[in-house]
């Protein structure tokens, strides 16, 4: 190097310009522990959890009743109930994770889905407020949805809504036993 030439200072600012950074997109994966999730993709994801929960719990509850009387059922078989009742638990409090993200918001929010009025508040912001428009600090937007997921969106909470109240009945109809 010449004497003349000048020396880069080292503790000088980039100079790359941030303005023009691509916004990313990827698809989001059904069973992903992070990233983010849109409306649409939440209000499928949670219903076919739903569904598949309710699924589990009946299949389990059959077994348990169709076991012979002499046999204690409350023991071996409670461990079996057990669960689909954590993945009913578990699973729309990843899915509620994942959407609080795309909002910007902290995912431990999501954990007041278990208050008992405030919960359905939640749900309903959850499935209806917007999503950051671009990357936020949880990563990038998702994807535009697929016609599948629309259409999953679209014909799957009725069944599971259905499948909820079912349970809720069933229930309230073995307290009263």
């Amino acid at each position: 190097m010449s004497a003349d030439s000048p020396q880069p200072f080292p503790y000088a600012p980039p100079t790359a310009s941030l303005e023009d950074v691509a916004q990313d997109s990827y698809e989001p994966k059904l069973f992903a522990l992070d990233g983010r999730i849109g409306r649409v993709r939440f209000l499928a994801y949670s219903s076919l959890a739903m569904l598949l929960a309710f699924c589990l719990s009946l299949v389990c509850v059959m077994i348990t009743n169709t076991q012979s009387s002499g046999f204690d059922k409350w023991t071996v078989f409670d461990l079996i109930n057990v669960v689909p009742y954590i993945a009913t638990a578990t699973v729309p409090l990843i899915y509620a994770r994942r959407r609080l993200h795309d909002i910007g918001v902290s995912g431990w929010r999501s954990l007041l889905l278990f208050v008992p009025i405030l919960g359905i508040g939640v749900f309903f912001y959850i499935a209806c407020k917007h999503g950051a428009a671009g990357s936020n600090i949880y990563g990038p937007p998702p994807h535009k949805n697929r016609i599948v997921t629309v259409v999953y969106a679209i014909l799957l909470p009725p069944p599971a809504l259905w499948c909820l109240i079912m349970t809720i009945l069933n229930g309230i109809g073995e307290l009263r036993r």
